[in-house]
């Protein structure tokens, strides 16, 4: 437990039979009804953004990374209650036919399974790869809750080379 003018943090053991939804908090002589959600599955999960760039880079030019979030929710529509970030694991795949020929997932970069981050290839030229094209790729993105492998969401990215003109204004 911490506790500071600003800011409370609790370690908090649920009933086992507990009704998923709003759970009232009370502290001292205040209350609030909306403040923490108790829930035993995700009923949906959305991956942000849901269109996300990374580019390649090199010791001139610093890779970009690409960064996924995967916020759960908790009921449908209107009515669903946030929960925020939930136990998930990335996957990658490639976004469509084209990617899946030119084996975007595997010249892209690594997407970190656990964090969600992705970690572009390195610039320039690739031998290994036809037209010695550039480690750039068209890929997708998938979160699966822990435990719900069901309960999913995908983004795309988009993999792409060095900015090389660096305007005064963007």
């Amino acid at each position: 437990m911490e506790r500071s003018d600003h800011r409370l943090v609790l370690d908090v053991v649920a009933d086992a039979d507990l009704t998923p939804g709003w759970l009232s908090v009370r502290v001292g002589d205040r209350s609030h009804d909306r403040l923490l959600a108790g829930y035993r599955s995700v009923d949906r999960l959305e991956v942000s953004p849901a269109l996300g760039v990374a580019r390649v880079g090199n010791d001139k030019t610093p890779p970009v990374s690409g960064v996924f979030t995967a916020l759960g929710y908790l009921g449908e529509g209107e009515a669903s209650i946030p929960l925020g970030q939930v136990p998930v694991r990335w996957s990658v795949a490639p976004w469509d036919e084209i990617a899946e020929r030119d084996e975007d997932v595997k010249f892209a970069g690594v997407l970190d399974a656990a964090s969600g981050i992705f970690s572009p290839a390195g610039a320039g030229p690739n031998p290994l790869r036809q037209y010695n094209a550039n480690s750039v790729g068209n890929l997708r993105v998938t979160a699966s809750v822990v435990g719900q492998e069901e309960v999913q969401d995908e983004a795309q990215l988009i993999v792409t080379v060095q900015r090389w003109n660096n305007p005064p204004l963007r």
